[in-house]
C-alpha cells in the first residue's frame, strides 16, 4: 500500500500559481494552502463522534429526471443538483448522497453519517466517486486515469449501508 509521510510543522509559504500546498500542522492535523497564501483546514476525514448521525440537506433540490436514489450529486446552481462524475472535475465538489425523491425532478441529499439501501458493499472497505454518480470500491488509477479525480465518500458498513465521510478531493 502506498503511503504519503508528511512532516509536521509550520506553515508553508505560498506555492507558486496555480498550485496548491499541502501540509501538516503541529496539531497532527491536514492543511492545504494556495497561491494566494488562503489557508484551509483542517481537511480530510473526519474521526471520532457517533456513526448513528446522519446529516441531510434542508429541504429538497432540483435535480434531473435522470438522478435516483443513492447517486452522488454536487450543486449546480443555487437548490440545484446533477450527478458527479470523477472523469468531470467541474463535477467532483460533491453535496451528498441522494436519499429521498419525492418527485421525478426533487431529491433529498444526504452529505454525512449513515445511508443505507444499497446491494452489495463489503463491508470495511473504502467507496470513492466514480462515473454518472455511482460509487466503486476501486480508485482511480493516478498514473492511468491522469485528469479524473480520487474522491473518498464513505465506507462500508455492512453489505447495504455506507458510513458517508467524505476525504480529500485530488486530482490526478
Amino acid at each position: 500500500m502506498a503511503q504519503l509521510k508528511l512532516g509536521e510543522g509550520a506553515a508553508p509559504v505560498p506555492p507558486s500559481a496555480g498550485q496548491v500546498s499541502l501540509y501538516a500542522k503541529v496539531d497532527k492535523k491536514l492543511y492545504y494552502k494556495d497561491s494566494t497564501g488562503l489557508e484551509t483546514g483542517p481537511i480530510g476525514v473526519g474521526g471520532g463522534g457517533s456513526t448513528n448521525a446522519t446529516k441531510s440537506a434542508a429541504g429538497a433540490y432540483t435535480v434531473p429526471g435522470a438522478v435516483t436514489l443513492l447517486k452522488v450529486v454536487y450543486g449546480t446552481g443555487a437548490d440545484a443538483a446533477d450527478l458527479a462524475d470523477k472523469t468531470l472535475p467541474l463535477t467532483t465538489n460533491a453535496l451528498g448522497l441522494v436519499s429521498a425523491k419525492p418527485t421525478l425532478t426533487t431529491a433529498t441529499v444526504t452529505y454525512a453519517g449513515e445511508l443505507s439501501g444499497f446491494v452489495g458493499l463489503s463491508a470495511g472497505i473504502r467507496y470513492y466517486l466514480s462515473t454518472a454518480g455511482t460509487i466503486s470500491a476501486i480508485p482511480p488509477d493516478p498514473q492511468l486515469d491522469v485528469g479524473q479525480v480520487l474522491l473518498p465518500i464513505g465506507i462500508a458498513i455492512n453489505t447495504t449501508t455506507l458510513l458517508i465521510n467524505f476525504g480529500l478531493r485530488i486530482e490526478l
